[in-house]
């Protein structure tokens, strides 16, 4: 059975994948916060390594990064991030008839560490599967799994089969 994602991240130059950080606490208000990364999608995947579980296609070019695949897809911000932050983006899942379309599933890890290779993420080889996902050390968010029944916020451990729900 295919579980495919298309076109997660239709985003406006705008509103594009951004990073903020507050100034002082986390419960900053918004007019404090001050922007640590983005990326406008319109320069490729420069900022950006792609995980691919049955190949597909990634784009970013004119304000918008496509995800058109048959199966899972992990697309990571390379740029390490630390310290309190909020992540902003817009996300338009596309259901137009195309062999990929689906409107399911849009995951998010944060703050992840490889329990294999620690030191640096993308060391070790992973390839869009959500199951390979298990040995991160990350926080996890699941928005509309199992056809748009199920989200999720999950702190992972680590360890295979380890998905603790918080």
């Amino acid at each position: 059975m295919a579980t495919t994602r298309r076109a997660f991240g239709a985003l406006a130059a705008g509103a594009a994948l951004a990073a903020l950080a507050p100034a002082g606490t986390a419960s900053a208000s918004p007019r404090h916060r001050r922007l640590i990364a983005h990326d406008d999608f319109r320069h490729g995947l420069r900022c950006w390594a792609v995980e691919l579980e049955q190949g597909g296609t990634v784009t970013a070019r004119h304000g918008i990064l496509e995800v058109d695949v048959p199966a899972g897809a992990t697309i990571w911000f390379r740029e390490p991030l630390e310290g309190p932050y909020v992540l902003e983006y817009t996300a338009t899942p596309v259901s137009e008839g195309g062999v990929n379309d689906r409107v399911s599933d849009l995951n998010n890890f944060w703050n992840a560490v490889d329990v294999r290779s620690p030191a640096d993420l993308f060391a070790t080889r992973r390839g869009g599967a959500l199951a390979e996902y298990d040995y991160l050390r990350t926080y996890y968010s699941g928005y509309g799994a199992n056809y748009n029944t199920t989200t999720r916020l999950r702190r992972y451990v680590g360890e295979p089969g380890v998905r603790p729900l918080i």
